[in-house]
């Protein structure tokens, strides 16, 4: 999902709840927070207002959408890599 409700941190390995879960809701979790690069992209339907569309990793997240989310240590490490994109006037 794009709006998800738990967070895999790989570090510790416990699932997070994002924010409070009901009862029989189900638990849906945004992939590129622990995907880098996926071998096999796909199209998401999380009907989201704010849904990305294609699923392909956080190395093809816009910056805004990188200020949304959590990510995993190594995801931070992989996006904290990326030099600055440079403005153009």
């Amino acid at each position: 999902s794009c709006e998800p409700n738990v967070f895999f941190n790989t570090t510790t390995m416990q699932l997070v709840a994002l924010k409070e879960i009901q009862a029989e809701e189900e638990m849906t979790f945004f992939y590129p927070s622990t995907e880098w690069r996926m071998t096999q992209s796909f199209n998401c339907y999380c009907g989201s207002l704010a849904c990305i569309g294609k699923i392909r990793g956080a190395a093809f997240l816009s910056k805004e959408a990188q200020e949304k989310y959590q990510f995993t240590d190594f995801i931070q490490q992989q996006l904290a890599k990326r030099p600055a994109r440079k403005k153009v006037a």
